[in-house]
């Protein structure tokens, strides 16, 4: 998966998120995969661990995922797993 837009940023000041933007091909993978999820959970791993295993409400057709994390820590480790450098 290319990431194109990787940002940290505040959101409120109990969490920090990460936003990850993909590209438009995998954006339609993960619409089709969470549009067959639905219901059901769907594990995002990193580096052989599971970050999140949030339960699909809706298919995610905006190519957009919104992680949020207590801390600005880690949620800096999270982008920087992922390979990116955060930005407000």
């Amino acid at each position: 998966t290319e990431i194109y837009t990787l940002s940290l940023h505040d959101a409120l000041p109990i969490w920090q998120r990460v936003t990850v933007e993909f590209d438009k091909a995998d954006a339609s993978t993960l619409s089709d995969v969470t549009g067959k999820a639905i219901d059901k959970q769907l594990a995002l791993l990193l580096k052989g661990k599971v970050l999140s295993a949030p339960t699909v409400k809706d298919p995610i057709t905006a190519g957009k995922v919104t992680f949020g994390f207590g801390t600005a820590s880690q949620a800096d480790q999270v982008a920087a797993l992922l390979g990116a450098s955060a930005t407000s």
